[in-house]
């Protein structure tokens, strides 16, 4: 699959997913009847208070009365959102591993096993460059780290990221000059990358190490082959600081989705608003 041809399937996708999800949506949840219910419910919880205000212990009562009337429904629709989000989130990753295996940009990148030398104090490896792609690619080492402390520390450091690191340096193919593809990302533990040469030719072996901090017990190399998902913008992002997707197929899909999602709603919207004056005319 060429790369035009994934650019439409993952916009496809992405409306089929944010039609289904409205679909299912209106089968699972009545949002009229959610509304009419939380409006009631803000009601009685105004009055309650200006009847704890007054003392009007009459009053009180009758709302609480009210209230446990209609609690039973209220946590009926209630258990229709939660079912609805594990449907949400279901789809959502079933969409997803979808459009990541279809991605043709990730099917050139390989990862490669990297060892560890007590005398150097590096991880290294090698791999094959394929230089079919000219200009920039990049070679990506992440390094494990062992979690040490208490349960907090742990689950602090696996949602920071502090448990791994990942870094990129740029290589080129037949040009002199390369920079870091700019979907790929740096995070974690800083590693310091090496790689024999900075230029290669086609089917040159490249010879990565890694210097990474003693707590490390494995380390794993990735290359990229100079290709990635991107989607030009008519418009620039103001904290991505960027005119373009350029960060995989994966936030294409979800922006795409959102959109989608919105226009749909506001078109339901106005089908029911349409089919309610026919109703009352």
């Amino acid at each position: 699959m060429d790369g035009t041809l994934f650019l439409i399937t993952a916009t496809v996708l992405a409306l089929l997913y944010a039609f289904a999800i409205r679909f299912i949506q209106s089968r699972l949840i009545d949002q009229d009847k959610m509304k009419a219910i939380q409006k009631r419910f803000n009601q009685i919880n105004k009055d309650y208070m200006d009847a704890m205000r007054s003392g009007n212990k009459k009053k009180i009562d009758q709302l609480q009365a009210e209230q446990d009337k209609i609690m039973p429904e209220f946590n009926k629709l209630m258990g229709g959102q939660m079912r609805m989000m594990i449907v949400v989130i279901i789809i959502f990753v079933s969409f997803m591993a979808v459009v990541n295996f279809l991605d043709p940009y990730s099917h050139d990148d390989r990862p490669f096993a990297m060892e560890y030398s007590e005398s150097s104090g590096q991880w290294c490896g090698s791999y094959q460059i394929d230089c079919s792609m000219p200009g920039p690619h990049g070679v990506s080492v992440t390094a494990n780290f062992r979690n040490e402390g208490g349960i907090i520390s742990v689950i602090w450091n696996k949602l920071t990221g502090q448990e791994a690191g990942t870094r990129t340096v740029a290589i080129s193919c037949g040009q002199p000059e390369g920079a870091i593809p700019p979907h790929l990302s740096m995070s974690g533990v800083p590693i310091n990358i090496t790689t024999d040469k900075n230029i290669y030719s086609q089917s040159d072996t490249v010879l990565v190490c890694a210097t990474a901090p003693g707590a490390a017990y494995n380390a794993t190399g990735k290359t990229d082959s100079g290709t990635w998902f991107m989607v030009p913008l008519p418009f620039a992002i103001p904290v991505l600081e960027t005119q373009a997707i350029v960060y995989g197929a994966a936030p294409w899909f979800v922006l795409v989705s959102l959109i989608a999602g919105v226009i749909f709603s506001f078109a339901i919207g106005k089908l029911k608003g349409v089919k309610n004056d026919k109703k009352k005319g």
